[in-house]
């Protein structure tokens, strides 16, 4: 038993060491110029709760300014890079995303759904902006 012990313990050093490897090979230039022309979009206000983590409730609680700026926020991580193949997720238009958003905050038993996953779970069934 006490050899499977440090195996066990073992394992997640090898982890994170394996890990340690892996990171240290990313971040090569991929010769995507049109992906590093991208200037970022600047948020003036959001509602004040990381994206990841804004849920309905936040939404009831903002006014308009704050959740247009989390909408943006959200179609910023929807939008980003996905694969190796230069592809990029899809996104919204920011009214329709607003309209989700309205839709599904306004029922009592929504309020602790996530906003970001009710996006990207739109998305995946609208056609792919131009």
């Amino acid at each position: 038993m006490h050899v499977v012990r440090r195996s066990a313990q073992a394992q997640p050093l090898a982890l994170a060491v394996a890990l340690a490897a892996v990171l240290a090979g990313c971040g090569g230039d991929d010769g995507d110029t049109a992906q590093q022309a991208k200037t970022p979009t600047v948020i003036e206000q959001d509602l004040g709760v990381d994206y990841r983590l804004a849920n309905c409730t936040d939404w009831a609680r903002g006014d308009e300014a704050e959740r247009r700026g989390t909408v943006q926020e959200i179609a910023g991580f929807a939008g980003s890079p996905v694969g190796n193949d230069n592809g990029v997720g899809n996104t919204l238009n920011p009214d329709q995303a607003y309209a989700l958003f309205e839709n599904w905050c306004a029922r009592s038993y929504a309020k602790h759904f996530k906003l970001y996953k009710l996006y990207v779970r739109a998305a995946a069934f609208t056609p792919p902006q131009q």
